[in-house]
């Protein structure tokens, strides 16, 4: 028989605590001093990465968009 034994805090336990942590400081604040809160907070990554996210998630949004207009334009609706 296999026991398991748990050193600290699970990691569902730990992201609760940080979830409920957040939830207290910004529980009083509106949307601006929210926003603020979140922009003065460390992220896990510096902004550039998700500057460069951000950039490729327009660039893949357009090259659907561009897709579906050709796929629209070169197959009409079929009536039946």
């Amino acid at each position: 028989m296999k026991t398991e034994t748990q050193q600290g805090e699970s990691m569902v336990a730990q992201l609760r605590k940080i979830r409920d942590q957040i939830s207290l400081e910004i529980q009083d604040m509106n949307s601006e001093q929210i926003l603020a809160y979140f922009k003065s907070k460390k992220g896990l990554l510096p902004q550039e990465v998700w500057d460069k996210a951000k950039e490729h998630q327009t660039d893949l949004e357009q090259l659907n968009s561009d897709t579906l207009k050709d796929n629209s334009a070169s197959n009409p609706p079929r009536e039946g």
